[in-house]
This record gives C-alpha cells, sequence and structure tokens, in this order.
C-alpha cells in the first residue's frame, strides 16, 4: 500500500522584523501557522497574535500546539493569552494542548511562559539539540543552536517537510545540519543589508544558506524596516536569480500549500 500524503498549510499571521517594523506597526506580527493534517501549530505568536490569527479564520482553540524558536518578545508575546485562550476555548471538548520552546523560556529570570500557564498544558516540550517530537501529526526535530543575542535559539523542522532558520546569526557550521532538498525553507530575513555585531540574517546570508541547503522552496519574512523599504518581492526575485531556488516573500495574512 502507498503511503498517504497530506497537503500542509501555512500561514502567516504577521511578517513584521526588529523593534521598528513590529512595534510601529508598519507590519503586522505574531509569526506563522502549520497546518497537518489533523494537528495545527502556531510558531513564536508575537505581539497581536491573539487577535491577527482571527482575520485568518482561525482561533486559539484551533490550536493544538505552540512552539516558540527563542525568548525574544516579537516571537512571544501572545504565549500565554494564546494558551488561555486555548484552553478556554476548548473546556467542552477537553482538547490536549502541548507548547515547545527552548529551556530559557520556561525556566529563570527570562523565561517567558507563566507558571499558572504552563500547568494549563497537557504536554510541555523542553527543546534539545538533536531532539525529535510528536504531538498527533506534528512531528518536531530540533537542530542545532543558534547564536542569536543570548537566547536559546534553534532551527526547528517540521514533518521532514518544512525547515525554519529562526532569527540568528549566519553560522555555516551550524546551517550545514539543516536538511537538504526541503519542501521548504522559511528564513527571517530581517535585514536587506549585513549590520555588524546583529545576530539576524540579511539578504546575502539567505542566498549562501540556499545555496548549501538547496531547498525546494524558499520563504522569506520577518522583515525589518530597510527590507520593506527595499521591497520584500523585489528581494526574493533577487534571491531566487542568484540561487535558483523559488523564493517567495510572505505577506501577512499569506497561504501557501505543500
Amino acid at each position: 500500500m502507498s503511503e498517504r500524503r497530506f497537503s500542509i498549510e501555512i500561514y502567516f499571521v504577521g511578517t513584521a522584523g526588529g523593534r521598528v517594523s513590529t512595534f510601529k506597526y508598519i507590519r503586522k506580527s505574531g509569526g506563522f501557522i502549520i497546518k497537518a493534517e489533523n494537528t495545527t501549530a502556531h510558531i513564536d505568536p508575537g505581539p497581536g497574535a491573539f487577535l491577527n490569527i482571527l482575520s485568518l479564520g482561525f482561533r486559539p482553540w484551533d490550536m493544538d500546539i505552540f512552539i516558540l524558536s527563542h525568548i525574544h518578545l516579537d516571537h512571544s508575546a501572545d504565549i500565554n493569552t494564546m494558551v488561555e485562550s486555548a484552553k478556554v476555548g476548548s473546556k467542552e471538548s477537553n482538547k490536549q494542548l502541548a507548547i515547545g520552546a527552548p529551556e530559557d523560556a520556561f525556566y529563570g529570570n527570562a523565561k517567558v511562559i507563566l507558571d499558572f500557564i504552563l500547568k494549563k498544558t497537557d504536554k510541555h516540550f523542553i527543546f534539545k539539540e538533536d531532539a525529535s517530537y510528536i504531538w498527533k501529526d506534528l512531528k518536531i526535530d530540533i537542530l542545532k543552536k543558534h547564536t542569536h543575542h543570548g537566547a536559546i535559539t534553534y532551527g526547528i523542522v517540521f514533518n521532514n517537510k518544512i525547515a525554519y532558520h529562526p532569527c540568528a546569526k549566519f553560522e555555516p557550521h551550524i546551517v550545514e545540519h539543516y536538511p537538504k532538498s526541503v519542501e521548504a525553507l522559511i528564513l527571517n530575513t530581517t535585514f536587506y543589508r549585513q549590520r555588524q555585531n546583529i545576530d539576524h540574517l540579511c539578504k546575502d546570508d539567505v542566498i549562501n544558506i540556499l545555496n548549501i541547503v538547496k531547498p525546494k522552496m524558499a520563504i522569506i519574512t520577518h522583515f525589518a524596516s530597510d527590507m520593506l523599504e527595499a521591497g520584500p518581492e523585489n528581494v526574493a526575485k533577487e534571491i531566487e536569480d542568484k540561487t535558483n531556488v523559488k523564493t517567495i516573500a510572505a505577506f501577512d495574512g499569506a497561504k501557501i500549500i505543500l
């Protein structure tokens, strides 16, 4: 019997990255949602996620798991609100809910997930390098730890199809561990030009990453103001021309089906 193939849907709740475009609300923020068969995951629910998912037809209680790549506010601001709402909304159905995040999201002075909120979840995964987790129909593979301004930050692969390079410094020895030829690689492409001593990707970093990983498709998101000035669609074309990898610039509310 042949293996059944299910489509995976990616919804971009918001595409703002960096302090200016996020906190001046130049674009929406709130991360992205992956819907894989009967499991829906919300990744990096930053500021506004609680409200911004409504325009995509989702409610917090539609989620099966919330995932943080790291603790910074533009990725985690709404995590507690989302979990609280998800549990209230699913009270009658008794839906099982999980959280996955690096250790510093749960423990220590910088933790972002409140203790009483964590108790409301049915399972929590403390991400570690090279570990794999399964929640319902979603397989989550954690890659090597990135460098990102002191926050524990991991690349993530979902169902062996979608890889996510979060906010981080470009490090070739880390990128080498990303799976090759995935269906889609999502890259937080914050800047158009490289900025010294800033642990974020720029356009040239993305070109280098794609030449290493060679995904079937690249999706750039998480744009700071200089990326917006350059025009994400124009930048995507520049990247595609240099790599021969189909490259899409996400926008607020974008839906991509794999």
